[in-house]
């Protein structure tokens, strides 16, 4: 989540990725793509070259499986947790990445 006020990439968000079996800081990679940020396109390229390297650790379909079982295991880890206020955005967010995926997986066909 971006908060206001704030660049979209000045965002960390670090993912673990099953095939290399650590962290990777999306954060690093766009930074890394771009330094000076002056426009929409240049934001869009940062984030492109961000899911391109996700996308080269695993496949959109892989992504998709395990994004079902951190939301499983999160679901089920709930009961134990208690309610939490949150979990309709939780939700949501999850979706929204699932949707991504297939996209993407259906984009590459």
């Amino acid at each position: 989540m971006v908060r206001v006020g704030e660049s979209p990439l000045n965002v960390t968000m670090n993912v673990w990725t099953p095939k290399t079996r650590h962290y990777t800081s999306i954060n690093h990679i766009m930074n890394a793509s771009i330094k000076n940020v002056e426009s929409d396109e240049a934001i869009c390229l940062a984030y492109g070259r961000g899911v391109k390297e996700l996308l080269s650790q695993s496949t959109a379909s892989e992504w998709i499986e395990d994004l079902w079982i951190i939301y499983s295991d999160h679901m089920a880890f709930q009961k134990e947790a208690g309610c939490n206020p949150r979990i309709g955005e939780i939700f949501l967010s999850f979706r929204e990445l699932v949707f991504f995926f297939q996209k993407l997986e259906i984009g590459s066909r």
